[in-house]
């Protein structure tokens, strides 16, 4: 912070990024103030509190003109051009130094509180705006042509965007906040972490090493569904499941989720991961790997080894079904085609059959095509 005269410097840079509490009145009334400009030049003799003659003389022998107030200032700020013109000043006693810092900027609806900016954006310079990765402002987007234009996606009456850009109710918190049980605005932790970010076993989050191809476009802390199968990094709109890799000691896995089990307060069960010659290698067009748990006391204490087996996906599943949906119809046909042979077959089986047994009632003996005659007892 500046002190109080060289912040009335300050205040003849009108229009300029520096806010700071400033003093109402004409600059050309600068006399009016020979204290603070005798503190604020340089070959001023320094004010004796103790001694009031001594200030007054001090402060008169200081006392600057506006030109010469306008010439310091042009010193300590070389940069900044001092326009001439009558400039008016006010005083202003909010805070000049934002407290925000990091990742924070000024809550837009509670000056006096910070917020973080959505997943995908920074702060600025002064913290009092956030600007997307892709350099647009937080409430923009790139158009088609790669220009930011205003994002027109806005929340109803009553919502407002959290941090992660979603609507949700507007409970009067920020947009990483949310009200705690006694009423007051808390850190909301169930919010997703920030982008490149996942949460860990104790819910921190921490920096996702999760392999592109199955987290594909999933939220932060998913993974595509293995058991869908048939899908990737591209696919739009995947079905994705809760990401527990990362919620097991070292040297453990956790037991794979049923399909579309998204539950955020299940108990991970964790196990010893399995040997590499026990490891099972599937494959990847129509399966998929399952981890299962194989417990064991040992003493008291129940021990849990992870052991990998090979499912069908439910797409393999889904599309032999269509499979045979297509193929009953030509079986069908076939077996239609077919009937007139077949009953011409069975019509000689049974002519010959008759033939047969007539024979063996007029002379004893048996003919069969293909197995040659013999003789019955009389």
């Amino acid at each position: 912070m500046v002190d109080g005269a060289k912040m009335l410097s300050l205040l003849l840079l009108a229009g300029s990024s520096f806010a700071a509490p400033s003093m109402s009145g004409d600059l050309s009334s600068l006399s009016e103030y020979p204290s603070a400009f005798s503190l604020f030049r340089r070959d001023a003799p320094k004010t004796n509190n103790n001694n009031n003659n001594n200030n007054n003389n001090n402060n008169n022998k200081a006392s600057l003109t506006y030109a010469q107030v306008k010439a310091e200032v042009q010193k300590e700020f070389p940069k900044f051009k001092v326009q001439d013109g009558d400039l008016k000043i006010k005083w202003n006693l909010s805070p000049t130094c934002t407290k925000c810092t990091g990742k924070q900027i000024v809550d837009e609806k509670n000056k006096d509180k910070c917020r973080d900016c959505r997943t995908g954006s920074k702060p600025n310079a002064e913290h009092d705006k956030c600007i997307r990765d892709d350099g647009c402002a937080e409430d923009e987007k790139k158009d088609t042509t790669g220009k930011c234009v205003k994002d027109t996606v806005t929340c109803k009456t009553g919502e407002k965007k959290n941090a992660k850009g979603d609507c949700v109710k507007d409970d009067g918190c920020a947009a990483d906040e949310k009200k705690g049980t006694d009423g007051k605005c808390v850190k909301d932790n169930d919010q997703a972490c920030k982008t490149g970010e996942k949460k860990d076993a104790s819910g921190n989050c921490v920096k996702d090493t999760t392999d592109p191809k199955k987290k594909g476009k999933c939220p932060d802390g998913s993974i595509l569904d293995a058991a869908e199968g048939g899908q990737d990094e591209l696919t739009e709109n995947p079905k994705c499941i809760i990401d527990d890799s990362g919620k097991c000691p070292a040297g453990q896995v956790a037991e794979t989720r049923d399909s579309g089990d998204n539950d955020k307060n299940k108990k991970v069960k964790c196990g010893k991961a399995p040997e590499d010659k026990d490891k099972k290698t599937c494959n990847e067009k129509t399966q998929y790997k399952v981890i299962s748990m194989a417990s064991q006391f040992i003493g008291d204490l129940e021990v849990f080894e992870a052991v990998e087996s090979c499912k069908p996906t439910n797409k393999y599943k889904q599309n032999k079904l269509k499979k045979m949906d297509t193929i009953k119809p030509k079986m069908k046909k076939k077996w239609d085609d077919e009937k007139p042979k077949r009953e011409e077959k069975k019509k000689k089986f049974e002519d010959w059959k008759k033939a047969e047994e007539e024979r063996k009632r007029k002379t004893g003996s048996v003919v069969h095509p293909g197995r040659g005659s013999w003789t019955t007892a009389p």
